[in-house]
């Protein structure tokens, strides 16, 4: 189900046309593959009038109970969010990365280092 394509890919020379070849290339892998299908059924892919709005990915990553691991990890992940989403096209160029609790409690930890 690869496509053998590399991010920023470019489907059009135009934004119009390139969002909109992008939105149905989505949108043709959520309805007719099975990877895809189930991707969107979880609802880790978003469509809202015809037009592509979100995708959640999960990374697994392994770190440590330590705050400098944690903190770095985190750096890590703003940066290169930060690079995808300066070559990401327009519409798609608002990518943010988070944690479920791992980046919660950074700064209370740190407080407690520092006290």
């Amino acid at each position: 189900e690869s496509l053998n394509l590399t991010f920023p890919f470019v489907l059009d020379n135009s934004v119009s046309g390139q969002k909109e070849l992008y939105t149905e290339l989505i949108g043709n892998w959520t309805s007719q593959t099975q990877t895809g299908i189930k991707f969107a059924s979880s609802g880790q892919v978003g469509f809202a009038q015809g037009e592509f709005k979100f995708c959640y990915i999960e990374f697994k990553i392994a770190y440590s109970r330590f705050l400098t691991d944690k903190t770095e990890i985190f750096n890590y992940w703003e940066n290169t969010m930060k690079q995808f989403n300066s070559m990401a096209p327009e519409g798609v160029e608002d990518g943010y990365q988070t944690s479920a609790f791992a980046w919660a409690w950074i700064a209370t930890q740190d407080s407690f280092v520092i006290s």
